[in-house]
């Protein structure tokens, strides 16, 4: 017989001392510091990014303060309440309100802000993708907006050892990378699986190890299977069993397609340009030659006339002069110093955004594969499409490229191919997400059943206004 497991130690208040920040520093930091009167707050990211933490740790701490807080989300059926005054107004998934949930919160956003009460918010989109009433989307966007970022894998690994060891449990390092490895990374869901795997542990007088962890899942799974009118068990990250059979099939199938550009659009700065400008800080090229040069090729693709097979004999020249030692230290160095610090958690968020939702990724832009390779790696973004340096029988830079180049229609046919080496097409996806800043993708983005204009370029934004397209600011460009 089994013992049954009391229900014993409560998890933790969601507090601001609990809370791993990672890539969430900015938000974090502000939220501790905001005071009713300060500008709304809109946090936005993917499932485990930390915005429900965020939302709780900001409510109790504002009730130890003996402010009043009212809390609304999609679960609570409209209309709500508006008969209190409360001090802090917090709204939770917003991207799931309904027609009613909208007309209650936009009431409730106005009343707030008129009386100087600070309103909180959160969704799984940034506030101009919500799929809300104009009024309320714009409201939400007015103030302070952070893009939240999931924990690493290090630090979800932190966090799963810190509750274990919090309810006096041995978690070791073989189950936590069993649990990261068959399942979604979402802590709210992995503290769920922790939560199940401790009461089987103590019904069972064990220790937590992977054979009990897989003991536990099998006698789930018999008992599921067993119950009348039982259907198929949910696939182990929780997609929908479409979803996963997609990925392990390696297939198009019935996912979703987001395609991302490079540059301007996930970073800030153009990244083919930067390596050029700091291939002359190595000492690479000569100084105002290649400087002019570079300068010069930039404004023909800023202008939409780039000659691409003169800019990669132009570009690739260096290269060629450089051992495979050299130009891996070289790129190294360009990562540390130029592109990380570039990286913006509200780009990573966006990538992010996708993955939860199952979609099928690429990287797809023209700056060469050499350059971007490390660059889609940083994004964990397994499929570059770039443009391809062609090499020799040795391994050296021709100064040529490898087949078609992903530039403008170029983009579309690297797509087709890639997608028919999965035995998918383009009509196979229900929804294609397209990023780009830039004129030189309108092929691309005109392939897209959501073609989203991001960060765009003067010409992009005024065509994507008259099409109705989206039209999304994920920072400042350098351009």
């Amino acid at each position: 017989m089994r013992q049954i497991p009391l229900a014993i130690g409560p998890g933790p208040l969601q507090s601001f001392g609990n809370f791993l920040p990672g890539g969430n520093a900015g938000a974090l930091a502000h939220l501790m510091a905001i005071a009713p009167g300060a500008p709304p707050v809109y946090l936005w990211g993917p499932a485990g990014s930390g915005k429900s933490h965020l939302l709780h740790a900001v409510e109790l701490q504002a009730r130890l303060q003996g402010a009043q807080v009212a809390w609304f989300s999609a679960t609570n059926a409209a209309p709500w309440p508006a008969d209190d005054e409360p001090d802090w107004l917090i709204f939770d998934d917003c991207h799931d309100f309904d027609e009613a949930q909208q007309h209650a919160a936009f009431a409730l956003f106005v009343d707030a802000t008129s009386r100087g009460a600070a309103v909180l918010a959160a969704g799984s989109v940034p506030p101009v993708d919500l799929a809300v009433r104009e009024d309320l989307r714009t409201r939400l966007g007015w103030g302070h907006v952070f893009a939240l970022v999931p924990l690493g894998e290090a630090e979800v690994r932190a966090t799963l050892r810190s509750e274990a060891d919090r309810r006096g449990t041995f978690l070791s390092d073989e189950v936590t990378g069993y649990l990261l490895t068959r399942y979604t990374r979402d802590l709210k869901h992995l503290m769920a699986q922790l939560d199940r795997l401790d009461a089987f542990s103590l019904s069972t007088h064990r220790a937590i190890t992977v054979p009990l962890l897989k003991q536990m899942l099998a006698d789930e799974s018999g008992r599921e299977t067993s119950r009348p009118g039982a259907g198929p068990l949910p696939s182990p990250a929780g997609l929908p069993r479409g979803a996963a059979q997609v990925r392990s099939d390696n297939r198009g199938g019935s996912m979703d397609l987001a395609l991302f550009d490079l540059d301007h659009t996930l970073l800030p700065i153009d990244s083919d340009h930067a390596w050029g400008e700091f291939m002359q800080r190595l000492g690479w090229v000569e100084f105002e030659a290649f400087r002019r040069g570079n300068d010069a090729f930039y404004a023909q693709y800023q202008a939409g006339r780039l000659d691409i097979e003169a800019y990669i004999a132009f570009a690739a020249a260096p290269l060629q002069r450089r051992s495979p030692a050299e130009l891996a230290a070289g790129h190294a160095r360009f990562m540390r110093e130029v592109i990380v610090p570039a990286i913006q958690p509200q780009a990573r968020a966006l990538v992010e955004h996708h993955r939860a939702q199952g979609n099928l990724l690429a990287l797809v832009t023209s700056t060469n594969d050499f350059v971007v390779a490390p660059i889609a790696a940083a994004f964990a973004i397994e499929t570059l499409i770039a443009t391809r340096l062609e090499r020799d029988a040795a391994g050296a830079f021709t100064g040529r490229i490898d087949g078609t180049p992903a530039f403008r229609e170029g983009k579309v046919a690297r797509v087709g191919q890639w997608l028919a080496g999965r035995g998918a097409g383009w009509g196979d996806f229900d929804r294609i997400s397209v990023y780009s800043d830039s004129p030189n993708d309108l092929p691309l983005l005109e392939r897209a059943t959501d073609p989203v204009a991001t960060n765009p370029s003067p010409e992009l934004e005024a065509l994507a206004r008259q099409r109705g397209w989206r039209v999304l600011r994920l920072f400042e460009s350098s351009r």
